[in-house]
């Protein structure tokens, strides 16, 4: 990182304009009322840092994965809609697949795509099992694997 970048970053910490992103999130997971409002909320506030945001709903195709500049959002990509069956589950890593190649991005992309919706547990430790913890996606310094879920009977 530059000089010129971490500068920035410190200016960005001190000006009440930019919000640190977990401090959002917080404020989200306690006060927000709808997926809607807690997207919305991620896509235009201005934060500290950059960084991916994933944020998953209750209902069906409420899944976005939002790619952030402190400024503003870089990229969305959203669950598909209709039944779109290539769209039908998201995969973010630490680098923007849109922008350069990413084999360890296609990797668990392909991964999926071979398990499967139908070979997908409510639990998620298929997706763990099957696709996070394979060759080409575990990363050596993985210290921690998890997969959550908004529905509450779960």
């Amino acid at each position: 990182m530059s000089d010129a970048q971490i500068q920035g970053n410190l200016e960005r910490q001190l000006d009440p304009a930019y919000r640190p992103v977990e401090l959002i999130i917080e404020e989200l997971l306690l006060d927000a009322k709808s997926f809607d409002e807690a997207v919305d909320a991620l896509l235009y506030r201005k934060v500290t840092s950059a960084g991916f945001l994933i944020v998953g709903g209750i209902r069906d195709n409420q899944g976005v994965v939002i790619s952030r500049e402190s400024e503003g959002t870089v990229n969305q990509n959203w669950l598909g809609l209709n039944d779109d069956t290539t769209n039908w589950f998201l995969v973010q890593t630490n680098k923007d697949p849109w922008r350069q190649d990413d084999k360890r991005y296609n990797t668990a992309m392909n991964n999926m795509e071979k398990l499967g919706r139908k070979g997908v547990s409510k639990d998620g430790t298929d997706i763990i099992e099957q696709v996070l913890w394979q060759p080409g996606v575990l990363q050596y310094d993985t210290i921690y694997t998890g997969v959550v879920t908004a529905a509450s009977d779960t």
